[in-house]
């Protein structure tokens, strides 16, 4: 029985962690909501930047495969050029 009493005890103790409230945020300012704003901005940017040019590599790459497969075609096919 006392194995269960400590089970017991030890499911309490994890309940009252997990109701624990979170303390509150302080409001921002103006000031500190505006850097926000400009910093989100330049990173959403800059994530748009990088995925056109991962977009542009990954299309180049393609390309690329496409003309060694035209190119290796004929030689596959025992037909020359």
């Amino acid at each position: 029985m006392e194995d269960g009493d400590e089970v017991q005890a030890e499911v309490e103790k994890v309940e009252v962690e997990k109701a624990t409230p979170k303390k509150a945020r302080k409001p921002m300012s103006e000031e500190s909501l505006q850097r926000l704003a400009k910093a989100r901005e330049k990173a959403n940017r800059v994530r748009k930047e990088l995925a056109e040019e991962r977009k542009a590599e990954r299309e180049s790459l393609v390309q690329q495969k496409m003309e060694e497969v035209q190119q290796l075609t004929p030689l596959a096919l025992g037909v020359t050029l």
